[in-house]
C-alpha cells in the first residue's frame, strides 16, 4: 500500500481535493488556503497559521502546524485546534485531534 504523499490523494479516488480557499468570505472570518504542493496557511481572524497537508483517502491530515499567539479579545480561535479536514462538496469539515468536528468552512471561488 503506498504511503500518503503531501498534496495528493494516494488512493486516486479524487475525494481529497482541498486546493483553494476555504472561508474568509468576510473580513476577520476564519480562512484556510491549500496549495497543490502540500502546504497550507490561514488565519482565524487574529492569528496566522501554516503547515503541510497530507491526503489519506477522504481524510486530509494537517501536519507541522505553526501559529502566531496574539491575544485578541472576543475572537473564537477554534481553528487553532485543527488536526485534519474532510472535503464534502463545497464544505470543508475541520476536526480536532480526537476526530471531533470543530467547525466548517465554505469553498470560496477566487482566482489564484
Amino acid at each position: 500500500m503506498p504511503q500518503p504523499t503531501p498534496g495528493r490523494d494516494p488512493g486516486g479516488q479524487g475525494e481529497a481535493d482541498p486546493v483553494g480557499q476555504w472561508g474568509g468570505a468576510t473580513e476577520g472570518s476564519p480562512v484556510l488556503w491549500f496549495a497543490s504542493g502540500g502546504h497550507f496557511n490561514g488565519n482565524d481572524g487574529c492569528n496566522t497559521l501554516g503547515g503541510t497537508w497530507v491526503a489519506n483517502g477522504e481524510r486530509i491530515e494537517l501536519k507541522d502546524m505553526t501559529m502566531t499567539l496574539v491575544a485578541c479579545l472576543g475572537m473564537d480561535t477554534w481553528l487553532s485546534s485543527a488536526a485534519a479536514v474532510r472535503v464534502k462538496g463545497d464544505t470543508l469539515h475541520v476536526t480536532d485531534a480526537d476526530g471531533q468536528e470543530i467547525g466548517t468552512l465554505g469553498r470560496l471561488n477566487v482566482a489564484y
